[in-house]
């Protein structure tokens, strides 16, 4: 999720940080408008970037999916009953990005214009640290406090089992709550339809499903990257712990 937000700093230079949390929930909530031009970049930023890395980007979730089902109803495995995005994966997405909103921000005003391998967040140097050799970057809570987040510990982790705190994991299980009836009155109202439909529109998709538009395509292999922001630039990223 990291990348695709650094990618969203880089193409909207004249903004000076991410969408703001509440923002973003409102996409997950499905409270905010499909419809309203000024949403289409947030909602195809997030369905279609940040919640399949948070579904496990390029196995589910993936563009032959989304790009053909809507959130709750997509399945990769086309059994109709292992979903790609169930609601405890749009919690974890969201909980993820509440935890990092601050820290994301900040590497990417610390890193600048520099092109490292790999960048790592420590609590602070240590008697025993050592600089990083090559092109890895180090950047210490102790010297930047935005760079703590909220919900982990220093050095725990953000994976689904560890090092998270205890205040973290009520709010996930409440996020699970309120998205499951986000869901359910999405439903009624056909919010996630009008969300596939801009994603549709985002890629020139006119079929149903992939493999009647990769016929109509001539079989040739449709690029997924979406291009947002203020000139539409992609850059690459580097990797990070």
């Amino acid at each position: 999720m990291k990348d695709e937000a650094f990618k969203w700093l880089d193409g909207h230079k004249r903004m000076s940080a991410l969408p703001m949390v509440d923002e973003v929930e409102k996409v997950v909530l499905r409270t905010i408008n499909p419809d309203a031009e000024a949403n289409k970049d947030l909602i195809i930023w997030w369905v279609d970037c940040m919640l399949p890395k948070a579904a496990g980007y390029g196995k589910q979730f993936g563009p032959n999916a989304r790009h053909y089902q809507t959130i709750s109803e997509a399945c990769t495995l086309n059994d109709g009953q292992t979903k790609d995005t169930p609601v405890t994966t749009e919690a974890f997405a969201l909980l993820c990005y509440t935890n990092c909103y601050y820290r994301w921000n900040k590497l990417h005003e610390l890193v600048g214009n520099k092109k490292p391998t790999k960048v790592i967040v420590m609590q602070n140097r240590g008697p025993n640290y050592k600089e990083p050799s090559g092109k890895v970057l180090h950047f210490f809570i102790s010297e930047h406090q935005e760079l703590q987040c909220p919900y982990t510990a220093p050095d725990g982790g953000q994976s689904r089992c560890g090092g998270w705190t205890k205040e973290a994991t009520h709010k996930f299980i409440t996020l699970k709550s309120v998205i499951k009836a986000a869901r359910a009155r999405a439903k009624n109202n056909g919010w996630e339809d009008k969300v596939l439909a801009l994603l549709k529109r985002e890629h020139g998709i006119t079929c149903g499903t992939h493999e009647e538009q990769k016929a109509l395509d001539g079989g040739k292999k449709r690029k997924a990257e979406v291009l947002i922001g203020d000139d539409n630039e992609v850059e690459g990223i580097w990797d990070s712990d």
